[in-house]
């Protein structure tokens, strides 16, 4: 090779390492106004939960939903729609759509509860299988109870072990709130979470508020069941675990005197109606769209 040929390849290779170059600012540039764009969205937008508030204290909740999500993303900063966002403060869905969602998730769910979660197998919103529900019973003695499954009496965390379910939803605590303490309702809870992650390891636990009541009901009040909904988030936010969730669906069966929607009622106040669980699967099943 002559020394023209030698002095023509160095200029190529110094063209293309121009080229390059000037590629990959032009890639830096586009990313920080995309960032710097996504920033000054997500500041005008109400409901954006910021890094900084995953810092907040117990002692003061944040102004957006966060009670909706994960608490682990709140600590790894990771961004998250609000459910401003997903628009799911009028989110009813029609029955056929409920069945679909509810198609889509047949095999993946299993729902853990007293009678009230009862109504999901009942009213045939859920497969029986997929209902794991014992009458008065509350998370103080959910691993002595026996549960009917498949023909079989058996432990909680033994059908966990067998069916290995994508997603447990718990919805325990009507029964617990005139017996047990806020703090010993979160003690028990903070246990039966650890016994289902021990028993399920890669199952997704979701665990859900519980549910208001009417008016008429001299059982309790919803602020009660409020105080305990509270104490349930803070325990999922403490553990900090990206497979433990808090899901207040329950939220959507009140009406704006903080009481039970008397559609929604059975009629003695504390159950529910079948509509009910509709408007409760609505909102659960879109939230594992986002999960």
């Amino acid at each position: 090779m002559n020394l023209k040929n030698i002095r023509i390849d160095k200029y190529k290779r110094r063209q293309i390492t121009a080229l390059a170059l000037l590629i990959l600012l032009i890639v830096v540039l586009v990313n920080m106004v995309k960032c710097t764009a996504r920033v000054l969205r997500d500041k005008d937008k109400p409901g954006t939960y910021e890094a900084s508030q995953s810092e907040v204290s117990e002692t003061e909740p944040a102004e957006t939903e966060a009670e909706d999500l994960s608490f682990s993303e709140l600590h790894s900063k990771l961004e998250f729609r609000s459910a401003d966002e997903l628009n799911l403060e009028n989110a009813v869905l029609p029955s056929d759509d409920v069945s679909q969602i509810n198609e889509k998730y047949l095999n993946d769910v299993v729902i853990i509860g007293d009678s009230i979660s009862k109504g999901y197998s009942v009213y045939e919103k859920l497969k029986e299988d997929n209902v794991l529900a014992v009458g008065s019973i509350g998370v103080r003695n959910v691993l002595e109870t026996d549960f009917t499954y498949q023909g079989y009496n058996l432990k909680i965390t033994d059908i966990l072990e067998r069916k290995k379910p994508k997603y447990i939803f718990v919805s325990l605590g009507m029964n617990d709130i005139n017996i047990r303490t806020a703090e010993q309702y979160k003690s028990d809870y903070r246990n039966f979470i650890s016994e289902i992650r021990n028993a399920t390891p890669e199952s997704t636990v979701i665990v859900t508020a519980i549910t208001p009541v009417s008016r008429q009901t001299t059982f309790t009040k919803n602020e009660n069941i409020d105080l305990y909904n509270e104490t349930l988030r803070k325990l999922v936010f403490d553990l900090q675990d990206d497979k433990v969730f808090y899901v207040n669906a329950a939220r959507y069966l009140k009406g704006s005197d903080n009481y039970l929607i008397p559609d929604f009622s059975s009629g003695d106040g504390i159950h529910l109606a079948a509509k009910a669980y509709d408007q409760l699967l609505t909102y659960m099943f879109t939230m594992l769209e986002w999960i």
